[in-house]
């Protein structure tokens, strides 16, 4: 048995923050107590709950290992649902030396559907370029929690990086949240939608000016110092920003960091859906917008599941635009703090 201090938690699309949270992993699954009850978590996902009976027969027949607090279980800016569930946890003990451990898994949710998918390692299948086809004229967009991915073999290099850009996506900081809503056309309001992804990068690009750094040293500008200072900064800065107002309404983004001999880039990428019919329905209204031919966007596979992602560089010159071209490393970074090498 183990206890961990606070952590956050997701189930059924909403975040909940839980502090001196019981854990004991069983055979390689992480069980958590909450409110007296053992549920199934992975990673940050809530799972099924498991009578006391079950949990000891499961107990009886796997293998436990010491534990160790993954870096997942640091608090999360803010908290919605039911809020901050702040009551003392009742745990017991099952089998005489039996240890606890938390098996550093992760899951996927989507919205709606109350579903909980466990992924195992994710792995990257293509970049490709969509044409408009004669589908649905819709213009919705599946929301989503932020898809997980598999712990990757992680070095302390990456660790930082990742730490530093998730710290500046300051998309609950009211400045952030206001100009992204102020970005957004009337005509495109509802639910989140293709439009709306459209309006705020394009108008972020129109109004963008670029600046390097300090020379030697790479500074990751929180996007409501950004926004304050006039929209201003490299390319980090701008993914960044583009990252932090599409979570403010939202949307599920992530930032590359792609590194070529003598340099690199950033810039974002946002989740479309899972189906063909998401990126279709993208591809559709953005070449109608833009008068373009087609859009580019990765494809990704996490246990089955494909995922749909737009390209939101500054370089591409509209939501969608060519990719940046890249001979090393090409580093995902999600909200939650894990990064995933693409390639």
């Amino acid at each position: 048995m183990s206890i961990v201090r606070q952590e956050s938690v997701y189930f059924n699309g909403e975040r909940y923050d839980l502090e001196n949270t019981p854990h004991m992993t069983i055979n390689g699954q992480e069980y958590i107590s909450i409110d007296s009850k053992w549920y199934e978590v992975n990673g940050a996902f809530l799972g099924n709950e498991v009578d006391e009976d079950e949990l000891e027969r499961r107990a009886e027949e796997g293998d436990a290992f010491p534990y160790k607090p993954p870096q997942l279980y640091e608090p999360l800016a803010q908290s919605e649902g039911w809020g901050s569930i702040l009551t003392s946890m009742l745990y017991f003990l099952i089998g005489v030396g039996l240890l606890v451990v938390a098996a550093n898994q992760f899951g996927y949710i989507q919205l709606g559907s109350g579903d909980i998918d466990i992924d195992p390692p994710a792995s990257v299948i293509a970049a490709g370029t969509s044409t408009p086809k004669a589908t649905s004229s819709s213009i919705s967009v599946t929301r989503t929690a932020t898809p997980r991915v598999a712990p990757t073999s992680v070095t302390s290099y990456w660790d930082t990086q990742a730490s530093k850009v998730v710290e500046a996506m300051d998309y609950t900081n009211p400045t952030t949240r206001d100009f992204a809503l102020s970005l957004i056309d009337k005509d495109h309001g509802g639910n989140y939608n293709i439009a709306q992804i459209c309006d705020m990068w394009e108008k972020i690009y129109n109004r963008w000016t670029y600046v390097n750094d300090p020379k030697g040293t790479e500074y990751y500008s929180p996007a409501s110092r950004t926004i304050k200072l006039g929209l201003k900064g490299d390319c980090d800065d701008f993914a960044i920003l583009v990252a932090s107002t599409m979570s403010a309404i939202g949307g599920s983004p992530r930032v590359i960091l792609a590194s070529n001999t003598g340099g690199g880039h950033a810039y974002t990428e946002v989740y479309l859906g899972p189906d063909k019919s998401n990126l279709e329905s993208a591809t559709k209204y953005i070449c109608k917008r833009y008068n373009c031919k087609g859009i580019a966007y990765r494809v990704s596979n996490e246990g089955g599941q494909t995922r749909y992602w737009l390209n939101l560089d500054w370089w591409a010159k509209h939501p969608g635009g060519p990719y940046y071209q890249n001979d090393g490393a090409t580093v995902a970074i999600y909200p939650n703090k894990h990064w995933l090498r693409l390639k």
